[in-house]
This record gives structure tokens, C-alpha cells and sequence, in this order.
């Protein structure tokens, strides 16, 4: 007979306040930002990235998957510092509620052990995930020019490219790729010796 949980879930709040942010976070960008000049509009993207661990957090709790919640929560942590004025600092409150949920979950005794091929999986959701957005935001970002009253401006570098985003997105994908497959595998139960 399975325990029955009890109190607040912390790993499902962590994992919903995190889409939530990112939601806010793009939002935000969308009012106050110039996105001109990119292949795709810069607020989405920012938002799509934050919300990829909470998605991978969300799979971990419905599977009961304690490492994708960790593996959800570690990309967060650097991506909080990106902002200089702090706005996205606030994503440390959902990676440690993830964290938190993780090791409640572990204690219980019908989630399936951690084994050596989920902290591979985790690893590689983390890079897949911060390899993703060095992608899109830094690594293949282009030049560009778009139009504005009466001319148009040019940057050097910076914009967000086609390339870029495709790359970033198959990085994304193949993160949730992991999460999804790691449901489906059987589970070994933990045995009371």
C-alpha cells in the first residue's frame, strides 16, 4: 500500500512558478523591449527558454522522476544572473522549490531509485538546456537591419538568428526528448531488503 501524500507540493509549485515567471518575464520584454532585427521576437524566446526547465520539473513530478526536477532546476541558477538589473534573479525561488520537491520525493518510498543513466539524463537536460540559450542569445547571434522612421538602423551583432534559434530549439527539444523517454522507461521500484 502506497503512503498518501500529504502538505504542499514543492516540486509542482516550483515547477508552475517558473512557467509563470517566464510568462511574466516575456511579457514584460515584449511591453519594454525593441525586438527589431531578429528572426524571431526576442521576448518569446526569453520566455520559451525560462519555461523549458519548469516544463521538464512539471514531467518529473507527474512521473515522479525526482532528477528531472533537479535536472529542471540547474539551468536556472545561471540563467538568474543574466539580467543586470535582476529582473530574472527571481527565478532562484522556483529552482529551489524544484530542489526542495526533489528531495521530498526521494525519502518517499514508491519513487524509483536514482540510478547512474538518470544523472547522465540530468546532465544532459542542463547542457542541452544552458547550451541552448548560449546558442540563441550569444553564441549565434548576426548582424542585422531593420527599418525605422525615416531610414534604417543596423546592429553588428547581437540579433538572433535564423541558425541560432534552429540549433536552440533542437536543444530544447531534445532536453524534453529525455524527460518524455525517461517517463516511459520502466521503472525499478525500490526494494525494502
Amino acid at each position: 500500500m502506497t503512503e498518501q501524500r500529504t502538505g504542499l507540493d514543492y516540486g509542482l509549485i516550483g515547477a508552475l512558478a517558473d512557467i509563470g515567471f517566464a510568462i511574466v518575464l516575456g511579457s514584460f520584454l515584449a511591453i519594454n523591449t525593441n525586438w527589431q532585427g531578429d528572426a524571431a521576437p526576442r521576448p518569446l524566446v526569453i520566455a520559451v527558454l525560462f519555461a523549458t526547465p519548469g516544463v521538464i520539473a512539471l514531467i518529473g513530478v507527474l512521473a515522479e522522476r525526482p532528477w528531472l526536477l533537479i535536472a529542471g532546476s540547474l539551468p536556472l541558477f545561471p540563467a538568474a544572473g543574466l539580467s543586470f538589473t535582476g529582473a530574472t534573479l527571481v527565478f532562484l525561488l522556483p529552482a529551489a522549490l524544484m530542489v526542495v520537491g526533489a528531495m521530498r520525493m526521494i525519502s518517499r518510498p514508491e519513487v524509483p531509485r536514482t540510478t547512474l543513466a538518470n544523472g547522465l539524463g540530468m546532465v544532459a537536460i542542463t547542457v542541452l538546456i544552458l547550451l541552448g540559450g548560449w546558442t540563441v542569445l550569444i553564441g549565434l547571434t548576426t548582424s542585422a537591419c531593420y527599418p525605422v522612421a525615416g531610414g534604417q538602423a543596423c546592429g553588428s551583432s547581437g540579433f538572433i538568428s535564423t541558425y541560432g534559434l534552429l540549433v536552440a530549439g533542437l536543444c530544447l527539444a531534445a532536453a524534453i526528448a529525455i524527460a518524455v523517454l525517461a517517463v516511459w522507461i520502466p521503472r525499478r521500484r525500490r526494494t525494502n531488503e
